[in-house]
Order: structure tokens, then C-alpha cells, then sequence
């Protein structure tokens, strides 16, 4: 190649016009894959038939992801939740996940991070990620208690009142299980009783 300035112009021009064309070609195409109006003619006409909607048959809204932080496929937890709160789409909590150790796993990060050794039933409870995540509940979440939401030795429903109530009074020290849909909604909390 030479250093003719003008050769480098021209080069420079065509590939900035090329740069151009295809992101007006990507936008055209974004435009009308994302756009399910009709459109309208320069005559102020409708180029495709409005929709319209049967009175017999209700709309079908579909239901919004969560804003549930969670990673994708992930469909059970287990941490302490921290807090509640009501959002315009539904209760979120803040989860604090662990992560259990058993066995000579247990033992050795015990040691490692000086930690107190497992107890008699062989697990260790790690809370050493300062991440919390944002949840948000199902409208119509389970939650089942035990002995801290319930008074009981096995599994009972209990409201979302009691699950945030107890929240607000022993949430770091309430261990739960959650399990979430395919949408990220949290639709069922136990309380996780350690024997």
C-alpha cells in the first residue's frame, strides 16, 4: 500500500459507508422484527389489518420474568433472608445465600479459613459471599414453617404475613429453602431445620 493521503481518504470513505449501510440495514431489520403495528403509508393508510380482539376470549398477557438476581437455571436455594419489602410487582426479599459442607470438605475449609470445626452432624454452613440478591415473591408463594414460624416439628403453612414478620425479627439467623420457577418467582420457602 502507498502513503498517497488520497488512497487512504478513499479507503477510509468506503469503509465508513459500508459501516453505515449495514448498521442501517441491521436498524431496518430490528425495526420490523420488533414492531407488530401496522404500518402507515405516506396516504395516512394502514398497510396490514389492525388487530382486534375477540370479546369472547380474554387478552392472554404473559407473565413478566422476575426481577429475581438469580443465575439462569437455578431452581433452589438456601440462605437467610435479610429483608422485605412491597414493590409495585409484589414483595421482594433479600436473600443471603450459604452453601453446606459436609464431611472432610467441611473439616479442611474449617481449617482453612479458621472457622469453628462442623458440628456433631457433620455440616458446615458457609456465609462468606457478601452478595445479597434481590428477589421477588410469587403472588401466591408457599411458606412453610417449622419451629421458629410455626411452633412445630414438622412442616405447616404458615401466611407471608408470619414469613415477614419473622424476617424483620431473626432474619440472619432464620435459615430457609427456597425453590423458583421457570420465571425466577420464588413459589415455595421452608424453614431448613439443622437437626
Amino acid at each position: 500500500m502507498t502513503d498517497d493521503p488520497r488512497r487512504l481518504a478513499a479507503v477510509v470513505a468506503v469503509l465508513l459507508l459500508a459501516a453505515t449501510i449495514t448498521g442501517l440495514g441491521v436498524g431496518l431489520l430490528l425495526g420490523l422484527a420488533g414492531d407488530d403495528r401496522p404500518s402507515t403509508t405516506a396516504s395516512g393508510t394502514s398497510s396490514g389489518a389492525a388487530p382486534t380482539a375477540s370479546p369472547a376470549t380474554p387478552s392472554a398477557t404473559p407473565t413478566p420474568r422476575a426481577a429475581s438476581q438469580i443465575e439462569a437455571g437455578t431452581t433452589k436455594d438456601v440462605g437467610y433472608l435479610v429483608a422485605s419489602r412491597r414493590e409495585k410487582d409484589g414483595v421482594h426479599v433479600t436473600l443471603d445465600r450459604v452453601v453446606f459442607r459436609t464431611g472432610q470438605a467441611a473439616r479442611d475449609y474449617a481449617r482453612r479459613f479458621h472457622k469453628d470445626p462442623p458440628g456433631a452432624d457433620g455440616v458446615l454452613i458457609v456465609n462468606d459471599n457478601t452478595l445479597k440478591r434481590d428477589l421477588v415473591l410469587s403472588a401466591d408463594v408457599t411458606v412453610l414453617g417449622t419451629r421458629a414460624l410455626a411452633g412445630s416439628s414438622t412442616p405447616v403453612e404458615v401466611t407471608l404475613g408470619t414469613l415477614r414478620d419473622a424476617i424483620a425479627s431473626q432474619g440472619s439467623r432464620l435459615l430457609l429453602d427456597l425453590r423458583y420457577d421457570e420465571l425466577g418467582y420464588v413459589v415455595e420457602v421452608t424453614e431448613h431445620d439443622l437437626p
